[in-house]
């Protein structure tokens, strides 16, 4: 028989291996990209949201940052996207990693689950799906603004902040609409996927 210890070893190098197959999955959606100018769609999003409502904040978080470095590896590297470290860093490891906040609704999301008030834990999947949206669209905001303000069409007299966040808009909501539909039909079709 194994110990109490070997056993929390073994849980945790599960969840870590988790963590990094859910990354993966991320990185491997993200290479879906619809032709749609200056929209992008992030479909690595859900799985990274998914997790974090399944296994909480740390597990979301640290999914997150692994795809972010892969992005940044794989996809951000060498291209006109990443114009310094210090952008790299933010637009792709803190904006990425932010998607994990979406673990902030996994205590709700378990309890309803368990209580069995699908209402509440589509609600917990809504606002769990918002908050890490938020987070990375506030990263990409920020960057837009700050690393890429040159490039936004900003009106005479007009703000910086307002152009940035005008840019990111279509991307933040489409991203947003698609991810709570996905993750809210995995809810309807098999509710015990998210339980943690």
């Amino acid at each position: 028989m194994k110990s109490n210890q070997e056993k929390k070893e073994l849980i945790t190098v599960r969840l870590i291996v988790e963590d990094a197959l859910f990354a993966a999955l991320a990185m491997a959606l993200n290479y879906i990209k619809p032709d749609m100018g200056i929209l992008n769609i992030s479909f690595g999003f859900i799985p990274i949201t998914f997790l974090a409502l399944k296994r909480g904040l740390l597990n979301g978080m640290i999914s997150g940052l692994i795809f972010g470095i892969l992005d940044l590896f794989l996809k951000g590297m060498g291209t006109p996207n990443v114009v310094s470290v210090i952008q790299a860093l933010f637009e792709y490891i803190v904006a990425f990693t932010l998607i994990g906040l979406a673990g902030l609704a996994h205590g709700p999301l378990q309890l309803a689950i368990n209580k069995k008030q699908h209402g509440f834990a589509v609600l917990s999947l809504f606002l769990g799906t918002l908050i890490g949206s938020l987070g990375k669209f506030a990263c990409h905001t920020i960057a837009s603004a700050t690393f890429f303000s040159k490039y936004l069409t900003i009106p005479k007299h007009g703000n910086v902040w307002i152009a940035a966040l005008l840019y990111q808009a279509p991307s933040f909501f489409t991203t947003f609409i698609l991810a709570t539909f996905c993750l809210i039909l995995i809810y309807a079709i098999r509710p015990t996927l998210y339980e943690g």
